[in-house]
């Protein structure tokens, strides 16, 4: 039993995580620019880009998980990502740890057919450049294994919690949790792929545990086939006894309202992968650690039902 260390533990991903390497009865400390009040855990306060607060931080970490998922507002620009990502990989190296880094598909950009861990990067925002950026610094030091570590990716995804800067809970299951219409950016009838934060937690911990992880990219388990938003929002409705007719906002609308409201430009800024379909494949994860996903009837369904619990009002 090592340490597992979460960098960034006040991020999306962190708690499911958390709350899964607590039931593994793993050693965990959290690392966080700000503190965190968690019975039982380490927890330890520094600036990812400081490097010298990070390094003390990380100190005797077996595992350092680190998510690089920006959020859905305007806080993008706030955070030196690449010197962050330096900071990271240069931290694990000297404290001898294994790097699980979690990033999303935003570096893609447009891609027409299945997306695959060898697919281009082509991104077409600002996001997805830094991600490009980021994701690259990383496989450059595991082709020359001077690392060790993988490289965890994931598309759309949704979950039960209070996903603040996920999308997909926000725009679809906050909404209709209110007794409102669904939204969805410029087309809700193009197939794509979700993935559950329960799997992702999963996932993550068997990438960390397993040394034929080591120098690869993975991406995140997601059911199969992959399925219209309209088809996902009209489950999540049922489920939630909400309005089943989703309000799909055009491209020239989410232009006009940036002036008005600061998290739109983030959104704007990442829906030129919104106009086609985004088919994202986890068929290499599946068949190397046998794993099957959860089927989105059951997903969609249990985070349908940990929203009806909440008490009315709003709590993003």
């Amino acid at each position: 039993m090592g340490l597992h260390t979460l960098v960034g533990a006040d991020g999306m991903i962190s708690s499911e995580l958390l709350m899964l390497l607590k039931q593994r009865k793993e050693n965990v400390r959290l690392v966080s620019s700000t503190p965190l009040q968690f019975a039982e855990i380490e927890h330890r306060t520094a600036d990812i880009q400081h490097y010298e607060q990070l390094l003390k931080a990380v100190a005797g970490s077996t595992v350092i998980y680190l998510s690089a998922i920006f959020p859905f507002d305007s806080e993008f620009g706030a955070i030196d990502w690449i010197t962050a990502m330096r900071n990271v990989i240069n931290a694990s190296k000297e404290s001898c740890a294994k790097l699980v880094y979690l990033d999303q598909a935003h570096l893609y950009g447009k891609v027409s057919g299945v997306i695959a861990e060898d697919t281009p990067y082509r991104p077409c925002s600002d996001a997805g450049v830094t991600a490009a950026r980021m994701a690259t610094l990383l496989q450059r030091e595991m082709e020359e294994g001077t690392i060790k570590a993988t490289i965890a990716r994931m598309t759309d995804f949704f979950g039960p919690g209070l996903l603040a800067f996920c999308k997909t809970n926000r725009m679809i299951f906050h909404n209709l949790w209110q007794r409102k219409r669904a939204r969805w950016l410029i087309d809700a009838d193009n197939l794509r792929t979700f993935n559950y934060c329960p799997d992702i937690a999963n996932a993550l911990y068997i990438l960390a545990s397993n040394k034929v992880a080591n120098g690869h990219i993975w991406h995140m388990p997601a059911a199969k086939p992959a399925i219209p938003v309209r088809q996902f929002i009209q489950l999540a409705s049922i489920y939630m006894e909400a309005p089943d007719k989703p309000l799909v906002i055009p491209s020239w609308l989410l232009k006009a309202m940036q002036p008005f409201d600061p998290s739109i430009q983030a959104v704007h800024e990442i829906s030129c992968q919104e106009g086609n379909s985004f088919i994202f494949s986890s068929e290499k994860f599946e068949k190397t650690f046998h794993f099957s996903p959860t089927p989105y009837h059951v997903s969609i369904k249990e985070t349908a039902e940990w929203y009806m619990k909440q008490e009315k009002g709003p709590f993003l």
